[in-house]
């Protein structure tokens, strides 16, 4: 992923307004990749894409780092 896009990207996702409770993992289906809070919801959405709620493994790691990162807790991660 070039570094421009990735910037947009993590300029882009969004944690859903009332869900923001790390940590934050990564959760990998058929369709795509998500991220969850600590309570098991996936939390990701997108500015510029509406109702967007996956995006693909390697985006979602990403933001997750960010997000965790974000919320300093990134090394308590398993």
């Amino acid at each position: 992923m070039a570094d421009l896009d990735r910037a947009r990207m993590l300029d882009d996702a969004r944690i859903t307004p009332g869900f923001a409770v790390p940590p934050y993992s990564v959760e990998t289906y058929p369709i795509g990749a998500c991220i969850v809070n600590s309570q098991g919801m996936n939390v990701l959405r997108f500015k510029s894409k509406p109702g967007a709620k996956f995006t693909s493994p390697e985006a979602a790691e990403l933001i997750c780092a960010q997000w965790n990162d974000a919320a300093d807790i990134g090394e308590q991660m398993p």
